[in-house]
């Protein structure tokens, strides 16, 4: 099984794709995580991807390419992609190499967000500095303000990236980016969307249903833009 989850920055793609990996058994690969890894390595392409992100936008098409072949030449039982691909490109590389690898896609599923809860997903996240407890302003702040709820720090930090203006320029890029990655698999019927404004257990449950029905073959849905 190899899936492609979509959706902006902030939509849940790693929470989701982290979810479906223990339930499945399949391989998460993760542009966020090969990037950061890729960043904190403190390598020159680190350095400059770093600095690509901090102005809200993208490394480019290249880079996501060698580093998903990489990661999906290992052994596995199936893959997730998290945020790959995100261009018409890379998609079209993709084919190319699940078809060298004879590994067929079984379904795009694109997580639909709201522009305005996204910013906020974003913009109020924050880490704790020693423990690295996730934290967000509006949705899960600390119970007691300024302290850890786990290990009682007072130091927290966020991604310099998470400001509201950064956050809205990453959105703006991944519709601009996507809107013809999302008709290219709409086109082929493999894309598939979900509410991603709903609850992290209701996404899942939503995602696990459509995966067991398309495994199965019990039923062929193709959901189309509303």
């Amino acid at each position: 099984m190899i899936l492609i989850l979509l959706g902006p920055p902030g939509a849940g793609k790693g929470t989701q794709a982290r979810r479906l990996q223990e339930e499945f058994h399949l391989k998460q690969i993760a542009t966020g995580d090969l990037v950061r890894e890729e960043i904190a390595s403190g390598s020159d392409l680190g350095k400059r991807i770093k600095a690509i992100i901090d102005r809200g936008e993208y490394p480019d098409d290249q880079i996501f390419i060698d580093m998903f072949r990489r990661e999906m030449s290992k052994p596995a039982k199936g893959f997730i992609c998290d945020g790959f691909p995100r261009t018409i490109n890379q998609a079209q590389v993709l084919d190319d190499f699940l078809t060298e690898i004879k590994k067929p896609l079984t379904a795009v599923i694109e997580m639909d967000v709201d522009q305005e809860l996204l910013i906020k997903r974003l913009s109020g996240r924050f880490n704790c500095k020693e423990c690295k407890a996730s934290y967000n302003d509006y949705f899960s702040p600390t119970l007691k303000e300024g302290v850890c709820d786990i290990c009682g720090s007072t130091e927290f930090f966020r991604r310099s990236d998470d400001n509201p203006e950064a956050v809205k320029r990453r959105f703006e890029v991944y519709r601009e980016q996507t809107s013809q990655l999302v008709d290219f698999y709409q086109a082929k019927g493999l894309l598939y969307r979900v509410n991603g404004n709903n609850a992290p257990d209701e996404v899942h449950a939503e995602i696990v249903r459509l995966i067991h029905k398309l495994t199965s073959s019990e039923v062929s849905i193709k959901l189309s833009s509303s």
